[in-house]
């Protein structure tokens, strides 16, 4: 049973998944799998000890979004010791690569495997989205599918995408516009969370900086030969503010003010900025109804105050394309070799949580973006100072080496199974998006 305390560890203690199994077959699993399972097992048992010191040291030294330089070195250094082939600074981004490994066998009928990881931390608080947790994950499991397809002569690449600045601006989005998408059959992550959710479902994002233009002026002298940029945020802000009580179920606007005019309160402020993010359960909505009606409000305060207004949209975020077969396996997997407890698929997809650049990818590629639970209670929300001293523990990695066997299992299953393959492509193709 998952504890809700054991935060706090840091590396000295053993966790059980590092220590060895004895050879039990697993009645769940047929024998195919039985033997993928105590071999995935195995070699992610051997890697651990090390992950988790790359894990502590990413968590101990957090970098936010294209400056995460220490992590990419770790990260990188670990996979090519491995045995794969890095492509560093892969589409133009400094912290971004490819690994990639190819059995002797691969050919053209060859299935590819993308694992995704993510390693940049938050401003401020740091690690508090897990992505230690997830970069040391993904390699455990790109590792450990590498060993099992050489031991059994299964043919396939792998490819890890090291994928920066999840947080803000999305190297996934780079990747998938540098071409780098093209080539894998399926994209996998999981990601560390505060309950089990293989069907999970993200909202699309979109953020955008305001700045407002006026004119400086004395405050007491000549007030009004001034045009005050720091009412125009104010009064877009508030607007905004007032938008947001008739905002349908499933969407969201959060902003800050942050540059609120400058420290002289005797003088007009000449230029003030404010940043939003608007979320949706679509693209579409967010695009043809969200946007535009705050699009609408900031150019509705230039008239009424006089500045003018630049404004400048990040790339967007799209919801997650859900598919059904590969969330279904993971959950499956997880249930049967971890007796991992999940609500009904319906109240799972229920739950749309956050956002995430990932939803870009399904859109390319048959995809999933599981979550699992790190050892908190499911008030411990992501983003919180609780979550994050959560994602040094011992239970986490435990935790995330579980969800690491089960992506390689599926990876093994997509490489080996033509009906289950199947299966995948014709849900991507005939049902996007899943609802």
């Amino acid at each position: 049973m998952l504890a809700d305390t054991d935060h706090g560890s840091t590396g000295s203690d053993l966790l059980d998944f590092e220590e060895p199994e004895p050879r039990i077959s697993n009645d769940q699993l047929d024998p195919a799998e039985d033997d993928w399972y105590h071999t995935i097992r195995e070699e992610i048992v051997r890697l651990a000890p090390d992950l988790r010191q790359i894990s502590l040291q990413i968590f101990e030294n957090p970098e936010v979004g294209g400056q995460e330089i220490v992590a990419c070195r770790l990260l990188t250094e670990f996979l090519e010791r491995h045995g794969f082939q890095i492509e560093y600074q892969a589409a133009n981004m400094d912290t971004a690569f490819v690994a990639t490994y190819e059995s002797a066998g691969f050919n053209e009928h060859s299935r590819i495997i993308g694992f995704f990881t993510e390693y940049d931390a938050l401003p401020d608080i740091g690690h508090a989205c897990g992505h230690n947790l997830i970069a040391v994950g993904t390699v455990a499991s790109a590792i450990a599918t590498k060993v099992a397809m050489d031991q059994f002569g299964i043919d396939g690449q792998i490819n890890v995408f090291g994928s920066p600045d999840e947080e803000n601006l999305g190297g996934k989005i780079e990747l998938i516009e540098g071409g780098y998408l093209k080539y894998p059959d399926v994209c996998l992550i999981a990601h560390p969370g505060n309950q089990d959710l293989a069907f999970m479902r993200t909202l699309a994002l979109q953020g955008v900086s305001v700045h407002y233009h006026g004119k400086s002026a004395h405050a007491a002298i000549s007030p009004w030969e001034g045009l005050n940029a720091l009412d125009a945020v104010v009064q877009s802000y508030t607007a905004i503010a007032m938008y947001r009580q008739q905002l349908p179920p499933g969407t969201q606007i959060h902003g800050i003010i942050s540059d609120g005019g400058g420290r002289a309160n005797n003088v007009i402020p000449k230029h003030a900025s404010a940043n939003y993010v608007l979320r949706s359960e679509t693209a579409r909505t967010l695009t043809h109804t969200l946007k535009g009606r705050v699009t609408d409000i900031l150019e509705g305060v230039v008239r009424s105050t006089g500045c003018q207004l630049t404004q400048s949209w990040d790339p967007m975020y799209m919801e997650m394309n859900l598919n059904g077969a590969l969330a279904g396996l993971y959950q499956s997997y997880m249930e049967r070799l971890y007796q991992t407890s999940f609500m009904p698929r319906d109240e799972q997809m229920r739950l749309a949580r956050a956002s995430t650049d990932m939803g870009n990818v399904s859109f390319v590629k048959p995809s999933i973006h599981p979550m699992y639970r790190i050892g908190v209670g499911t008030t411990c929300n992501l983003h919180t100072d609780e979550f994050r001293t959560a994602c040094q523990s011992a239970i986490a990695h435990e935790q995330t080496w579980k969800a690491g066997v089960v992506l390689s299992m599926i990876a093994l299953k997509v490489l080996t199974d033509d009906p289950f393959y199947e299966q995948v492509v014709q849900e991507f193709r005939g049902s996007r998006p899943l609802r």
